[in-house]
């Protein structure tokens, strides 16, 4: 992962920066296991969510690490339709970050896609993770243009206006998500496993499916701070619904 590029390598990590030119980082101490991938767990009166860990600033400010492409590389992939799609991206590298506030090429426009675009996913995983904020790295592939932390309180207020109202929203979907799944498990008993997918379309719907699982492969993880590989094999037939949005 590219986050994996701003995180010194285990012999460094708690030694804090160089003082010349630079601003010290308080150091911090990590436990030796720290490379097997940390999670926080929330609960549900139904079901339990799981948020993945990346950062950790004192005792317990954590936070997590995102990266995020220029404007012009997120939305060239529709562009060019004779190259490749892996290599697309290497005709946008000229869109760089210059200035604070505009249209194009700044960080303002960056921050104004993001809280349209990402800001609804992210609050939910650091709001699952119980984290503080999100520390956010612009970049082109190539350079990084800069830093900023995004305190989940700002995430809030920007997309549902207040805390208070980001934790009824929360609350009311995993509400929702509970009995979506409690109508399409019914029918299997306790003893069958499942696959439960929501599945995007191009209309104003959602597709859910239901697979029984028949048989499923665990293998190790590739890299450390990874999670176990399971390859499913799953029943031919599958249930679908439709759920839509009225408006």
């Amino acid at each position: 992962k590219f986050q994996k590029l701003l995180l010194p390598p285990p012999d460094q990590r708690g030694k804090g920066g160089e003082t010349e030119g630079k601003v010290e980082v308080e150091a911090v101490e990590n436990p030796e296991n720290i490379s097997r991938g940390a999670y926080n767990f929330s609960m549900t009166p139904d079901f339990m969510l799981r948020s993945q860990l990346d950062c950790i600033y004192g005792e317990n400010k954590i936070f997590d690490i995102k990266t995020r492409a220029t404007h012009a590389i997120r939305n060239c992939f529709n562009l060019l339709p004779e190259i490749p799609a892996s290599e697309r991206h290497l005709h946008f590298l000229d869109y760089r970050l210059t200035t604070k506030k505009g249209l194009w090429f700044s960080f303002e426009r960056e921050m104004y896609d993001m809280i349209r675009a990402a800001f609804l996913k992210y609050s939910a995983q650091v709001r699952i993770g119980r984290m503080d904020g999100a520390f956010v790295a612009y970049h082109n592939t190539q350079e990084i243009f800069g830093f900023q932390y995004v305190p989940l309180s700002f995430m809030d207020k920007t997309v549902f206006g207040s805390s208070h109202m980001a934790d009824t929203v929360f609350a009311v979907c995993s509400t929702l998500l509970a009995r979506i799944i409690d109508q399409c498990i019914k029918g299997y008993d306790n003893a069958t496993k499942l696959r439960f997918s929501v599945i995007p379309t191009t209309k104003r719907c959602l597709k859910l499916r239901m697979e029984e699982i028949v048989d499923e492969t665990i293998s190790p993880p590739q890299e450390p701070g990874q999670d176990p590989r399971v390859v499913h094999q799953v029943a031919p037939e599958a249930k679908e619904w439709y759920m839509w949005v009225q408006t």
